[in-house]
């Protein structure tokens, strides 16, 4: 086995630092293009469920979730994909994080409106 130069080795080290440090901002582990390719899925999402709501607008409720999911997906990725460090990145984390919060609140409403009255008369006539 052969030895290496001194410069060589200095070459290789930065080499190694370089593929630690792309490593640890994760980097390395996405390809450029797959977040275009995400976004473009989950705009695909927001799309059809869009036309499926204005199709069949006699559903009720239930066809409000699929879109408000997919709606927090796209502002988790736009939030996790597109904005650097700084304010930027804050106001969106918390946009995203306040809708969340709202969209489990709704979802905690709903379920409460609609088998609140079901299970109160179940456990008061059992």
């Amino acid at each position: 086995m052969r030895e290496f130069t001194e410069a060589e080795k200095q070459e290789l080290q930065s080499k190694i630092r370089d593929q630690q440090e792309r490593r640890l901002r994760g980097s390395e582990s996405e390809s450029p293009n797959a977040k275009y390719w995400s976004l473009a899925f989950i705009l695909f999402a927001v799309a059809l469920n869009v036309i499926i709501l204005l199709l069949f607008r006699s559903l009720g409720h239930e066809q409000f979730y699929l879109l408000v999911i997919t709606l927090l997906a796209l502002l988790d990725h736009i939030a996790t994909h597109f904005a650097k460090q700084g304010w930027k990145k804050r106001l969106l984390k918390t946009v995203e994080w306040v809708s969340i919060v709202s969209v489990l609140a709704y979802v905690a409403y709903q379920v409460w409106i609609r088998f609140a009255t079901k299970l109160t008369v179940t456990l008061v006539g059992a």
